[in-house]
């Protein structure tokens, strides 16, 4: 609010007006280190601030995130930790095999597919040969 303003609303209620004058050098010192100090304030309490937007963003991503020891399905329970793994274990085993027999099964086929390619030319050449022949 300036002087102007602050001296109207006196005149309003009655008062009399603010004189307007130069100020002393000291008070104007003296404002320029409160308004240092204050600045100096507002900056920490602006990092405070900022750090803690931080922690709690950093909080709110590892809410999300499952801990180590967050695993409610066995509730400390070793033998039902044993046997999730060892579930775990046959299944990938299974997953595994099947893969394993799906290769080999893809294999024969292609063996078989070319074994019969093989034997219709070997048919056509038998033809051949015996019509060549009579």
């Amino acid at each position: 609010m300036t002087i102007e303003e602050t001296n109207a609303m006196r005149a309003k209620l009655g008062m009399a007006p603010l004189r307007e004058g130069k100020k002393s050098t000291i008070v104007d010192a003296g404002r320029a280190l409160r308004e240092a100090a204050e600045a100096e304030k507002t900056a920490a309490l602006a990092e405070k601030v900022a750090r803690a937007r931080a922690k709690r963003e950093a909080e709110r991503v590892n809410a999300r995130t499952k801990k180590l020891g967050d695993d409610d399905d066995d509730d400390g329970n070793v033998g039902a930790w044993l046997a999730k793994s060892k579930g775990k274990m046959a299944s990938k085993a299974q997953e595994m095999e099947r893969a394993k027999a799906a290769k080999m099964a893809a294999m024969f086929a292609e063996r078989d597919e070319d074994a019969e390619e093989a034997s219709d030319e070997d048919e056509e050449e038998e033809k051949k040969k015996r019509g060549s022949t009579s």
